[in-house]
């Protein structure tokens, strides 16, 4: 499968998360995985925040773990461990997250106000969210991150 076809389901994967359908995430981020080459960061990263919000702790913390060992020996920028530590509600850790990909200058800042998956902690920092900045775009409990 090429790298487009692993970009597209990956983007369903994080629109399930969004829906809630945890379980059906989890099974699209282990096919991205398991398609990428040496289990990209990224798609890591992606299957333990479906974990963190499917209520599966200990994997979810498995794949953090894994992504810190291999950021030890190479490159995972910093930003892979925003997300899951977002679904497993561990707030402060995010921010941390935040704090290092803020210092390594990573890319994943110029999401901070238009990601809906960061509106909890825009509103912390007083940003506009996603849900407030588009009139027709509402959000409810489901949400992942309320």
């Amino acid at each position: 499968m090429c790298f487009w076809s692993s970009l597209l389901l990956a983007k369903s994967g994080f629109a399930l998360v969004g829906k809630g359908q945890y379980e059906e995430a989890i099974s699209v981020f282990e096919k991205t995985a398991s398609i990428m080459t040496n289990r990209n960061p990224g798609s890591i990263e992606l299957l333990a925040t479906a974990h963190g919000y499917a209520g599966h702790r200990a994997e979810a913390l498995r794949l953090i773990d894994e992504l810190k060992r291999r950021r030890k020996t190479g490159h995972v920028p910093a930003g892979v461990f925003i997300n899951p530590y977002f679904g497993l509600r561990d707030y402060d850790q995010a921010f941390a997250g935040f704090e290092m990909a803020y210092q390594e200058k990573s890319g994943i800042m110029q999401f901070l106000k238009v990601h809906p998956f960061f509106d909890p902690c825009a509103a912390t920092l007083a940003l506009p969210t996603c849900s407030t900045a588009s009139a027709s775009t509402s959000r409810d409990s489901s949400h992942p991150l309320g």
